[in-house]
């Protein structure tokens, strides 16, 4: 997991305001994601973690859940020994779509090819 990064200097004025809105000093856990392809716009995305009692508390306000992902444990030896671990390891999947460029300047944009409705 990420290190914790802290919103303000313990003790300082900001500090200490976080502290009487009920704010966490710290962000939540996260990872930054940046997904291209060619002729697709890049995607920036933040992943951040379920369980995580940051999430709530954070200084910029709420997360969005669609934010908070769900990491699945592997604690099977055989299995992490096998990838040349040596400890438990936990995995996450993000599903991405990107969306092509000059799909702004298309009226319909589904009638670009290869391009589905959702």
């Amino acid at each position: 997991m990420p290190g914790v990064e802290p919103a303000a200097v313990p003790g300082s004025p900001l500090d200490d305001l976080l502290h009487m809105l009920g704010r966490a000093n710290s962000r939540a856990r996260h990872i930054h994601a940046y997904v291209s392809h060619e002729d697709h716009h890049m995607l920036t995305h933040q992943i951040h973690f379920e369980g995580d009692p940051l999430v709530d508390t954070v200084s910029e306000g709420a997360i969005a859940r669609e934010l908070i992902h769900k990491t699945e444990l592997h604690d099977d030896p055989a299995e992490w020994e096998a990838r040349g671990l040596t400890a438990p390891y936990r995995t996450l999947t993000c599903d991405y779509v990107l969306r092509p460029i000059g799909f702004d300047e298309v009226k319909d944009p589904y009638v670009l090819e290869g391009f589905w409705k959702q």
